[in-house]
């Protein structure tokens, strides 16, 4: 079994949820929120600054965003809450 973030997978489960390679215990993922793993070649990049998310990766939808660039397009001021708006004009708190 391998833990990670209070969660376990058999060792022919750990994997990437996208391309299904078998991950390994140091490799470099995001898990999702739905405990789902992607590994570093499938992760998302960010709708807004267009970098590949290694860390906190926050989903709208069809878009990602990194936590930095989850910004009110108002106020360009963080989201902190995950609480928001989505047009198409952007994100707005």
């Amino acid at each position: 079994m391998r833990p990670i973030a209070g969660h376990r997978w058999h060792i022919d489960c750990f994997r990437c949820n996208t391309c299904a390679t078998l991950l390994e215990s140091d490799a470099n993922l995001l898990l999702l929120g739905d405990s789902s793993l992607v590994c570093n070649n499938c992760t998302y990049s960010c709708s807004h600054c267009v970098n590949k998310i290694e860390d906190l990766a926050i989903l709208t939808g069809n878009q990602a965003y990194c936590a930095h660039c989850f910004t009110c397009r108002n106020s360009e001021r963080k989201i902190e809450n995950l609480r928001y708006t989505r047009t198409s004009q952007g994100i707005s708190a």
